[in-house]
């Protein structure tokens, strides 16, 4: 999937406005969590390297939290990412040892993380089925907003819709609207054929 020039650059200025402006203002609880958090996966330990890490961490806004985000779903050698993965659902961030003000601060980066990326599937287990750029030009929340809105508990992989279908998700009683897009969403299910191979998130705009 690809995205036009222009709107990533439309993207990028705006994800920046939003950090200046919004992120930078979360109560120092949060932000002492963060660069925390940071810290943690840098190996920094001493006092100067904390302090370091605060500097850069409100340099670089909440991008540095994005990165996290993006380093969890490419842990690469990263120490940190491999042990933060264990019993994770990707897709969503949340798992057993997900808490904390940390945590919470890279799940409210999810819905912009998930602007900027798009995902070549794989086992379908680190992608959100309705809110991540998997199919088509655009999430399946937005292509089928009637059907996205009778969703009664929101937060389901593409793996586990597979598993599961679609209609497990849903509430009992459907518009018109919504029973229309319900067949074009199994219609996309019954095609969609994953492997054993893990998903591969791609954002142009993180290194």
């Amino acid at each position: 999937m690809t995205f036009k020039k222009s709107n990533l650059v439309k993207q990028y200025f705006f994800l920046r406005h939003f950090f200046s402006r919004d992120i930078l203002r979360r109560s120092s609880e949060t932000l002492r969590s963060a660069v925390s958090f940071h810290g943690a996966q840098q190996g920094a330990t001493t006092h100067n390297s904390r302090a370091t890490t605060h500097k850069h961490w409100t340099a670089g806004g909440g991008g540095r939290l994005l990165k996290l985000i993006h380093r969890l779903h490419h842990p690469g050698d990263s120490a940190w990412a491999q042990w933060a993965r264990t019993g994770l659902d990707l897709a969503n961030l949340t798992g057993r040892d997900a808490v904390g003000a940390h945590w919470d601060a890279l799940r409210n980066l999810l819905p912009f993380y998930r602007c900027i990326t798009s995902v070549v599937l794989g086992d379908g287990r680190a992608t959100s089925f309705w809110d991540d750029h998997w199919h088509g030009s655009g999430t399946l929340a937005s292509t089928f907003p009637s059907l996205a809105s009778h969703v009664a508990e929101s937060g389901a992989s593409v793996s586990d819709t597979k598993r599961q279908g679609v209609r497990a998700q849903l509430v009992p009683r459907l518009s018109r609207q919504a029973a229309a897009e319900l067949t074009q969403v199994e219609d996309i299910l019954d095609r969609l054929q994953l492997s054993n191979e893990p998903d591969d998130r791609l954002c142009p705009l993180i290194r």
